[in-house]
C-alpha cells in the first residue's frame, strides 16, 4: 500500500509498508516533510476511511516535531 492521501490544503500523507501487520504513514505538512509514525495495519485502514481522525493525529505529529 505505497500510495499518498491529501487530507486538506495543508497535510498529504504517503502510507507505506514496514512488515506485515504494520504500516507508516510519512506526514507532510504544506510540501514539508515531517517524519513519519507507524500502527498496526488495520489501524492505519480505519484512519484512511474516517480521514477526521488521521488529520487530527497528522496535525498533532506536525506540532510535536
Amino acid at each position: 500500500m505505497n500510495d499518498s492521501l491529501r487530507l486538506n490544503e495543508d497535510l498529504t500523507v504517503e502510507f507505506f509498508e514496514y512488515s506485515e501487520f504494520i504500516t507508516c504513514v510519512e506526514v507532510f505538512f504544506r510540501g514539508q516533510n515531517y517524519n513519519s509514525f507507524c500502527s498496526l495495519k488495520d489501524q492505519v485502514q480505519e484512519w484512511r476511511e474516517d480521514t477526521e481522525d488521521l488529520i487530527s493525529l497528522c496535525i498533532k505529529h506536525v506540532n510535536s516535531n
